[in-house]
């Protein structure tokens, strides 16, 4: 499956934290920057220590996120990577590596630039949500 309707992009985007509290107007035009890419297992979907380009979102499929070889965790349809990266392009805190064939919705981060540029409003609900972000690590350290 690597077509999706604009309206499954926007149902798609509309579940992740980042993105939840937008618009529809606003999730219909990060929809319209997302591409759906499949990739192989085995691929390389993001390196660690390396510059973050782009936000992923898993439409099907499994990713293992990894460290210096040792495996982490795993991804799965639903879950997603790079939000931050989306943000300020910082590096990469793991690699993640496609585990079986995948379908993922990639929001580039060039694109995103422009629309935060460009949209009324929408850098003001990713101000929240950073603040958001930033409130519920601090409440785990308390």
């Amino acid at each position: 499956m690597t077509t999706q309707t604009k309206e499954d992009k926007i149902k798609a985007l509309k579940k992740v934290p980042l993105f939840e509290d937008l618009s529809q107007k606003q999730l219909g035009d990060i929809a319209t920057l997302a591409e759906v890419t499949p990739a192989a297992a085995g691929t390389m979907l993001a390196q660690h220590g390396k510059p973050g380009k782009e936000f992923i979102l898993i439409l099907f499929g499994d990713v293992q996120v990894m460290r210096y070889g040792k495996v982490l965790r795993e991804l799965t349809k639903g879950d997603f990577f790079g939000e931050i990266s989306l943000l300020d392009g910082g590096l990469r805190t793991a690699s993640l590596v496609a585990k079986s064939d995948v379908n993922l919705l990639i929001v580039k981060k060039k694109g995103f630039d422009e629309l935060l540029k460009n949209a009324p409003g929408l850098q003001t609900k990713m101000i929240h949500v950073l603040c958001k972000y930033l409130r519920d690590s601090q409440l785990g350290q308390f």
